[in-house]
């Protein structure tokens, strides 16, 4: 397989929309989609050659639809004081720093944890040098506010406003596209006068414009990284990756991953430890003018300990061009490293950009309603995510009773169950509903058991002591609160938003996987 490195600079901020944006808040992803990039050039393929079905078009077919090509996600470069140019990655969630001592950096992977100690992942790009030093590099970005507009005369709202967080302009990024040799110097002849893209949110008005250029003339031939693969290492993501289970949804664990790798009948290898971190991908369909349904995946970052006792030669095949769906939009790009040396003391060069001072005097009241905004919605993210594990859990357990036990939480009771919580404007009135259903459906839900309690216990659970799990594990947001002097949980009405976020998350997917377990529509 050829490549060829490319270079993407902000002329303008830029907006790629991330899953934790909201209805006044769209936050921005750190580096430049994959399917950004590819959508771009599909779409002046498109204009230059004037297809109305471009789907029947061979060559179109080809580089955007066949996965023949694959366009990786663009990072932020570095540069040093020779004006030299570096790649960086997304540094590997094995590799973590003490809570209170950044330059205390432990492989968690080859050192024995410590309870005393508490540690945190880097969650950001950067490089491992030879040197055992990591280097960092921070995205810059700014959030610019906005009059809500009337759709009919195109004048603002009084008093209304949406925030945009963007990557700044002068910044960039670097990506590889990936292909056989011939492929990619058709691509290159074909876009050779392309020097500007516009990319992401709002590319029609004051966002989104950025050059475009290839670093490589002609094709490079891609070097083995993995040639010195041992029998034990590192794998870490690159990229966010979609794996699908046996039911075809996708899915965030380590068996499924590691079922996944094996797949291949000669490859024989076990993931001993993991670190992982789970989220949820969707992006924009132009064609559609909709977003993609939603995925369950894995993050960049996510980083696995493996063994393999057969079939290496097979296994680097196999990842070469990524893991998991959609590999030519950039995902699913991995990395190997072998463990490291009990012996070596990794250390940390920080950025300049890494510290900030506090201003004097007190927040604006703007900034305020903006931190809260971010705050929330993390939660209901982090309340989501928990909604679709508990589930996973529960069914995980059905599945191991006999059918007729199974069945008795059929797809109606579940139906009747989120009718409840939609129409709920009292927390406290879900349990009262729940207990006056008739006695047969109330039976089923008793028959089951779930966290060692009755199910129909376990419905009358408020999700807002799970977000007191999260906050004790996310100390950046306890501060953002004390910062801001709020107090979540007290916030109006913002118990009851949470409690319907979870439980319509729960039902909606557990009667999404009933459907692959056999479920009965039955009346209750």
């Amino acid at each position: 397989m050829y490549k060829l490195n490319f270079r993407v600079k902000t002329l303008a901020p830029i907006i790629i929309a991330d899953t934790l944006s909201e209805q006044n808040l769209v936050t921005t992803s750190t580096f430049i989609k994959g399917s950004n990039i590819l959508g771009a050039f599909a779409s002046k393929y498109i204009k230059k050659n004037k297809l109305n079905n471009a789907h029947t078009n061979e060559t179109f077919q080809d580089w955007f639809l066949s996965k023949k090509l694959i366009f990786s996600n663009a990072v932020i470069l570095s540069r040093n004081e020779y004006n030299e140019t570096f790649n960086n990655y997304i540094i590997p969630n094995n590799l973590q720093y003490e809570k209170n001592n950044k330059n205390e950096i432990t492989d968690i992977f080859v050192s024995e944890h410590s309870d005393d100690k508490i540690t945190k992942i880097f969650n950001s790009y950067g490089r491992l040098s030879e040197y055992s030093q990591i280097s960092q590099e921070i995205v810059k970005t700014s959030i610019q506010f906005h009059h809500t507009r009337e759709r009919d005369t195109g004048t603002s709202k009084d008093g209304e406003i949406f925030n945009y967080e963007s990557m700044d302009t002068g910044q960039t990024f670097g990506g590889e596209l990936k292909g056989e040799k011939e492929t990619l110097n058709k691509f290159m002849s074909e876009f050779k006068d392309v020097k500007t893209l516009y990319l992401g949110r709002s590319k029609n008005t004051q966002y989104g414009k950025v050059s475009f250029s290839f670093v490589d003339q002609e094709p490079v031939l891609m070097e083995n990284n993995f040639e010195n693969a041992r029998n034990q290492f590192v794998l870490s993501l690159l990229s966010e990756a979609i794996i699908l289970n046996d039911m075809g949804y996708s899915e965030v664990s380590k068996d499924v991953l590691e079922k996944y790798l094996n797949n291949n009948q000669n490859v024989k290898l076990k993931i001993e430890k993991a670190f992982i971190k789970a989220g949820v991908s969707e992006n924009y369909l132009s064609v559609w003018k909709m977003k993609t349904p939603s995925e369950q995946c894995f993050l960049a970052g996510s980083s696995f300990k493996i063994s393999i006792t057969s079939g290496l030669e097979d296994f680097l095949k196999c990842i070469s061009k990524g893991i998991g769906e959609n590999t030519h939009q950039g995902f699913g790009q991995v990395n190997l490293t072998n463990l490291s040396n009990t012996e070596d003391k990794i250390s940390l060069s920080e950025p300049k950009d890494l510290h900030y001072e506090k201003p004097e005097g007190e927040i604006p009241e703007v900034v305020s309603t903006i931190i809260k905004q971010r705050i929330k919605q993390r939660i209901l993210e982090a309340v989501k995510s928990q909604a679709i594990e508990d589930v996973k859990t529960f069914t995980s357990i059905t599945r191991n009773l006999d059918s007729n036990k199974r069945l008795k939480l059929s797809n109606s009771l579940v139906g009747r169950l989120e009718s409840f919580i939609k129409e709920l404007d009292d927390v406290g009135k879900f349990e009262i509903n729940v207990r006056a259903i008739r006695k047969t459906s109330r039976d089923k839900l008793e028959a089951l058991v779930f966290e060692s309690k009755y199910f129909i216990d376990f419905l009358k659970d408020n999700p807002m002591t799970k977000v007191g799990k999260y906050l004790a594990n996310v100390p950046e947001i306890d501060n953002l609160m004390n910062l801001i002097k709020i107090e979540i949980k007290n916030e109006s009405n913002f118990e009851l938003t949470v409690f319907k976020e979870y439980w319509q998350t729960f039902f909606s997917y557990l009667r999404k996987v009933m459907k692959t377990m056999g479920g009965r529509n039955e009346k209750q």
